[in-house]
């Protein structure tokens, strides 16, 4: 029989032959979050409407609704009741980027703020007492910015900040009176865009001026929340109604993310660089929270709890760390712990044609 001699190339073909022939036989399923939602039962269970990040995640600050004002500084391991916000309808809070500097909204109330990561606070009166819907803050938490929804009231709202972290407060009035839902803001304070029912509103000089940057025919839905890289020129928005839009030019243009999973969003919340998405639904009927890792173009759903309504969301700077709460009420009788989730390098599910077994490769 002739002999066949392979030589060194042949053998390197050979290999890679080999392995192809092989990988082909390997459907891939998706790529999936690697990461873990975390039950942080020592947050206790509230009635949490509000969650706030400093930058690297380790300082957390969350508020609830007939209650106190909670802060962790091991990422939500451990959590001090701080008592001296006193038992409020807590609303909205924010944080700076090292979790030292804290404000917080009422509903129907005053804004409260804090320089000592919640151990002390302080009552802005000079804000006044509104249906504040939500608050946001710069990265060193010298400019504030509130919106008043004015729900419960005869009137509309309008958009306060503040310049020295809280203690005087401007009526922006060329936002106009809107019942404002959501606001989010830069890291130097100077970008500020915010929500009402049917339109987007944008600021660059600190909310001075403002310009409708997005209009839609009314459907019965509201714009539920808006979120901002830290330059202010990536934005993210969510509809109760289901839709997810984009922004990669503070609000010139917009992209429907027509990828997102139709759903009833109640929050999202952007990293610093506006590349790491986190989107939460909150509904009677359901809940979920998304990620997206490609600025809003791709979407995974997570390994948090579907039980729960969601309600609020925070990120690290670099989109890794996230922290989420939601309410009681609704179909999901009680209260909820407060869930924290770490990030890990995404995976591949490998599954053998012929087999079930499965074969996990980290990339």
């Amino acid at each position: 029989m002739a002999s066949v001699s392979i030589n060194k190339f042949s053998k390197y073909q050979f290999f890679l032959f080999l392995a192809a022939v092989l990988l082909s036989c390997i459907p891939l399923t998706s790529a999936h979050a690697a990461g873990v939602w975390t039950d942080q039962t020592g947050s206790g269970a509230q009635s949490w409407y509000s969650i706030a990040s400093s930058a690297d995640g380790t300082h957390l600050a969350a508020a609830v609704c007939g209650g106190d004002i909670y802060t962790s500084a091991d990422g939500g391991v451990t959590w001090t009741n701080q008592t001296a916000s006193g038992s409020q309808c807590w609303i909205s809070i924010a944080s700076s980027a090292d979790g030292t500097h804290l404000a917080a909204a009422v509903q129907g109330g005053d804004i409260y703020t804090s320089t000592n990561s919640g151990v002390t606070w302080t009552d802005q009166t000079a804000a006044g007492s509104r249906e504040w819907a939500s608050i946001t803050s710069s990265a060193d938490g010298s400019e504030l910015a509130a919106a008043d929804n004015g729900k419960g009231t005869t009137h509309t709202g309008d958009i306060y900040t503040s310049a020295d972290g809280g203690a005087t407060w401007t009526n922006q009035t060329a936002a106009g009176a809107q019942f404002w839902d959501s606001i989010t803001s830069s890291a130097d304070g100077t970008h500020l865009v915010a929500v009402d029912g049917d339109d987007i509103y944008a600021s660059t000089d600190s909310g001075n001026s403002w310009t409708d940057v997005k209009s839609v025919s009314y459907d019965g839905e509201d714009w539920a929340s808006i979120t901002s890289s830290a330059d202010g020129t990536h934005l993210a928005v969510v509809r109760t109604s289901g839709a997810l839009y984009t922004s990669t030019n503070s609000g010139s243009s917009w992209t429907h993310q027509t990828s997102a999973p139709s759903e009833g969003w109640s929050a999202i919340i952007s990293s610093a660089d506006g590349t790491h998405l986190a989107a939460i639904v909150g509904t009677d009927e359901q809940g979920g929270i998304y990620l997206s890792s490609d600025g809003g173009v791709t979407w995974v759903e997570s390994n948090a709890p579907t039980s729960f309504s969601w309600i609020s969301i925070a990120s690290s700077a670099d989109g890794n760390r996230l922290a989420a709460v939601a309410p009681s009420g609704g179909e999901f009788d009680g209260t909820q712990d407060i869930y924290t989730y770490s990030s890990g390098a995404p995976t591949v599910t490998a599954q053998a044609a012929s087999s079930t077994t499965q074969t996990t490769v980290t990339l």
